[in-house]
């Protein structure tokens, strides 16, 4: 069926595997293959709709539960607008299109590259690997890790169990985790990040950065923007920066309740709260002061390290 510029494709299919693929044409084809590998023979047309609005499904034809499980293979035009609802039991995987993909309402892995902008919301259980995205990317995920890597956009991304893992991110970014480490690498935007168990990773971040994590560690490795702002904590786990020897300059402040403060840089001491002659407490400026940074570790302690050549990202 021929469908227009500007027009959508919604695709169901409950049990199986769902493979969209962009072409140099015009129209919606679509096929149903059972997973035994035989051509299904659906007792409704797989395509509905017109050349707006298409809907492509698997209506008529028996579920996983009667062991009818099927890959239904979808070609679009590259500038179709793909919708993915209703997918109970299905791995997704969608490529070589200009238009945007949004998927949810299911479970199963999920591998999308080579789109517009990415909407993948309420999604149970399963892996999701996005790279090359051209818009904003948005995942949400119940129970999986979360891959994503070449956005021009701005990512927002969140699992309750599972890591996240994000590199080469064009904006900003915002990620948040329940049970599972975050890694952040070469960010030209802002970044948000939140841990509640897992460590938090962030190397290359151009922008400002407030990361916080409530059990692991909270590491920074990169260069500061002149007049930045970053901001680390952790309740049960170490906070560090390591910054290059000839980072602009800084006002610091370090804190800790039962870890030790350490600094690398040859920092004034505006500030200093001791407690059994340990510092619990410090304020130092370092240069011209111009970027602000807060380091606060409950438990653990809160470290300001000059970075080694190795450690410094080299970023698309």
């Amino acid at each position: 069926m021929k469908l227009e510029r500007g027009g959508k494709v919604s695709i169901s299919n409950r049990f199986g595997v769902i493979t969209v693929k962009g072409y140099d044409g015009d129209t919606v084809q679509a096929k149903a293959i059972s997973m035994e590998g035989d051509t299904l023979d659906a007792k409704t047309p797989l395509i509905k709709g017109d050349s707006q609005r298409m809907r492509v499904a698997m209506e008529g034809v028996a579920g996983r539960r009667h062991g009818r499980g099927a890959d239904l293979q979808i070609s679009v035009p590259r500038y179709a607008a793909i919708e993915i609802v209703d997918s109970q039991e299905t791995d997704v995987e969608v490529g070589d299109l200009e238009g945007s993909v949004t998927i949810a309402q299911g479970s199963g892995d999920v591998n999308v590259h080579q789109v517009g902008a990415l909407n993948v919301g309420g999604w149970q259980r399963g892996d999701v690997l996005a790279h090359d995205i051209n818009g904003r990317c948005a995942i949400n995920v119940f129970t999986g890790d979360i891959t994503i890597d070449n956005v021009k956009g701005s990512v927002d991304v969140s699992s309750i169990s599972g890591e996240l893992r994000i590199t080469n991110v064009g904006e900003s970014v915002k990620a948040n985790a329940v049970s599972g480490e975050v890694v952040i690498h070469c960010v030209k935007g802002r970044v948000d990040a939140k841990a509640v168990s897992g460590s938090i990773e962030l190397v290359g971040v151009k922008g400002d950065v407030d990361s916080e994590t409530v059990s692991g560690e909270n590491l920074f490795k990169g260069t500061l923007r002149e007049g930045g702002n970053y901001r680390l904590k952790s309740m049960s786990g170490e906070v560090a920066m390591h910054l290059p020897s000839d980072a602009p300059g800084f006002t610091v402040t370090m804190t800790t309740f039962s870890g030790e403060l350490e600094t690398a840089f040859p920092i004034k001491v505006e500030s200093a709260v001791q407690q059994n002659e340990i510092t619990r407490r410090l304020i130092g400026r370092y240069g011209n002061g111009q970027a602000k940074i807060s380091l606060d570790s409950f438990s653990a302690g809160a470290r300001l390290a000059q970075a080694t050549a190795a450690e410094l990202p080299v970023c698309k």
